[in-house]
């Protein structure tokens, strides 16, 4: 359903959370009793002013680009309601309510040593957050995973660079305008992300063979159970390329638009039969039926998470989550050489509350980089850099490569 004004005020719209959304919403909020979430997304660029910008006009900057990167995206600052059925936003009515919207979700973090010092310490949160932390030159942006997806958060992160680049000579040649005056307010609402399975066009009642569809793939589900006999792991995929404009490009940044389906392998198969077995599964794609069953398919899903029993043994191995080359979603430089921005490094995480870990891959300035995610309960920081010691040793070996 589309977003609708509320009857007792005009300035607050509201819309149903989409399947897709509740499912991960349902797997995430298993954390908030502890003050944590469970798969929130973590994502960091390093920032580096080109020209003869100064250090100390930064924080001024980022925090009048994130107000505007807000009104461009006001999906934001919409947060699930008390029922938690109900996405809701707000209009600001007048620069305070803004100016405290900023207060809430914009941080300067002056004695941190870098991104990971805030992350240790972020707890669940209405909005999304973005933090500026001057020592390391990172820009932290922080939310619930069932408002984007590792695509859309750098596709955010980018153009917020870029509204910095935008806004930095007016800031040299004196001071930026207050940001309440200088959009008209109101008006992003148009830009409101709806559920993927409205910008999808995905049937509200599903036909006999989208169901089929559907119930195909929570079956594959199964294959977890018995990971002894054989490796599973998740097939993830990206529904951007297959919505239509807007939502197929930066426009939709602020949106949930993943979806996944297990695949397993026997292990008894050699390393470069299962790495074709693997290829072969993600070059094959996204069909139009499997879209249309999208909606059905993500509605079982919320009705396996909610009846799902305690499994004898929780996932122990590691998952694995491929961003690609990040420059299609990420410039390397952003504005002119006096006054723009590079960005050096690009990161992507998930706060893990569970014993498994995930493995995140990506390519970043011709650099490919491997980064584990873990819970520091169940492995310790030198296990974990074992194992990426020994899926390096393994990718250079069966791959041929000699550093």
């Amino acid at each position: 359903m589309p977003w609708t004004t509320t009857e007792h005020s005009p300035n607050t719209l509201t819309r149903p959370l989409g399947p897709n959304e509740v499912f991960i919403k349902l797997v995430s909020d298993i954390g908030h009793p502890l003050g944590r979430e469970h798969w929130a997304v973590n994502y960091t660029v390093t920032i580096r002013p080109r020209g003869e910008f100064a250090a100390d006009l930064l924080p001024t900057l980022i925090r009048h680009s994130w107000l505007h990167l807000r009104f461009q995206h006001p999906s934001l600052a919409a947060h699930p309601d008390s029922s938690d059925a109900n996405l809701v936003y707000t209009v600001p009515e007048s620069a305070d309510t803004l100016n405290q919207w900023a207060s809430q979700t914009f941080f300067i973090k002056s004695d941190a040593q870098s991104a990971d010092d805030v992350i240790r310490t972020i707890a669940p949160a209405l909005d999304a957050q973005l933090y500026y932390i001057p020592k390391s030159s990172q820009l932290l942006l922080h939310t619930a995973h069932w408002r984007t997806d590792g695509v859309g958060g750098f596709l955010l992160l980018g153009q917020l660079v870029d509204l910095m680049a935008s806004h930095a000579d007016t800031l040299l040649s004196g001071s930026l305008p207050d940001p309440f005056d200088a959009c008209a307010w109101g008006t992003e609402t148009t830009r409101l992300s709806p559920s993927v399975e409205e910008a999808g066009n995905m049937p509200l009642t599903p036909t006999d063979e989208q169901k089929a569809i559907a119930q195909e793939a929570v079956g594959t589900f199964a294959h977890v159970q018995g990971a002894r006999r054989h490796y599973t792991s998740t097939i993830r995929h990206t529904l951007r390329p297959y919505m239509p404009e807007p939502y197929s490009g930066p426009a939709g940044a602020a949106t949930l638009f993943t979806t996944g389906w297990m695949y397993r392998v026997d292990p008894t198969s050699s390393w470069e039969e299962n790495a074709r077995k693997y290829h072969a599964e993600y070059r094959r794609g996204l069909s139009k039926e499997y879209l249309l069953a999208h909606r059905e398919y993500a509605t079982m899903l919320v009705g396996l998470l909610r009846n799902l029993p305690a499994p004898e043994e929780p996932p122990s191995d590691f998952d694995i989550s491929s961003l690609g080359v990040l420059e299609k979603y990420l410039q390397r430089e952003y504005g002119s050489p006096k006054s723009g921005f590079s960005i050096l490094h690009a990161g992507l995480g998930v706060e893990m509350l569970a014993r498994q870990g995930v493995v995140y891959v990506w390519t970043f300035r011709d650099q490919l980089t491997l980064r584990v995610v873990f819970n520091e309960a169940y492995h310790t920081e030198e296990q974990m850099w074992e194992f990426l010691r020994d899926v390096k040793a393994d990718l250079l070996r069966e791959l041929g490569v000699k550093e």
